[in-house]
């Protein structure tokens, strides 16, 4: 099974985000990807006021069943991150779309401190097979806690991590090595694969500086991408 890893510019645009979305769907089933990982909130964006519009929601369902006729066409899985509303909570969530029309979703459960006074953190842990492969998902500050990660792929599941390390300009530097480690420290503790999509770019005043990764189960980085582009990583579980 090919695993692949999206590197991508988000805005506050759902459909430049869909369109960009997209595009790697298709270039992913050229290449031959079973499933294609897309970072936090990579469709909505994060722009809060953004979710206010009027239109908002018809664009984001209009671009979900985009997506989700995409995936149908090409026969590809894929995980995309999105704002979702349960009443009058927002979720910071990652979707999972599958052939056949089979979904699931994770909310995010350790929220930011910039992110508590909008968003409802999660409390269920999502692990799910595809393909015979198991998968567990995490989202960006998830993976700063070993218990979560633990009870969420201990039982030998692949790792998922949607992220969107967004800082200012000298912390993004700085937590550079800190959001490297993490990964990997991730992947020897629970023998699993961890495969780490992050964005690049700027978005609402903050800097995100990419490195997205792959990492085998032995703690080994065996694919990642740089700081500034557009990319597509893979690996073959």
């Amino acid at each position: 099974m090919r695993i692949g890893v999206s590197q991508m510019y988000i805005s506050d645009n759902i459909r430049n985000n869909a369109a960009k979305i997209l595009e790697n769907i298709n270039e992913a089933a050229q290449r031959d990807v079973d499933f294609l990982i897309f970072p936090e909130m990579s469709l909505t964006g994060f722009d809060l006021q953004d979710f206010s519009q009027p239109n908002f929601k018809d664009d984001l369902s209009s671009s979900l069943e985009q997506i989700s006729v995409r995936v149908e066409e090409l026969g590809i899985g894929v995980i995309i991150g999105q704002a979702t509303f349960r009443h009058t909570k927002i979720m910071n969530s990652a979707t999972v779309m599958l052939p056949g029309g089979i979904t699931y979703r994770y909310d995010k459960i350790n929220l930011t401190d910039a992110e508590k006074p909008y968003f409802t953190p999660g409390s269920d842990l999502l692990n799910f097979t595809y393909k015979d492969c198991n998968f567990g998902v995490i989202i960006c500050r998830d993976q700063n806690y070993p218990e979560l990660v633990h009870n969420t792929c201990g039982n030998g599941s692949a790792l998922i991590i949607l992220a969107a390390h967004y800082y200012k300009p000298v912390e993004a530097r700085a937590k550079l090595d800190k959001n490297r480690a993490l990964p990997i420290a991730r992947a020897v503790e629970n023998n699993c694969h961890v495969f780490l999509s992050n964005t690049i770019g700027s978005h609402f005043g903050m800097n995100s500086l990419g490195n997205s990764m792959i990492v085998n189960r032995e703690g080994i980085v065996v694919a990642q991408a740089d700081e500034f582009s557009p990319v597509i990583l893979t690996c073959d579980l």
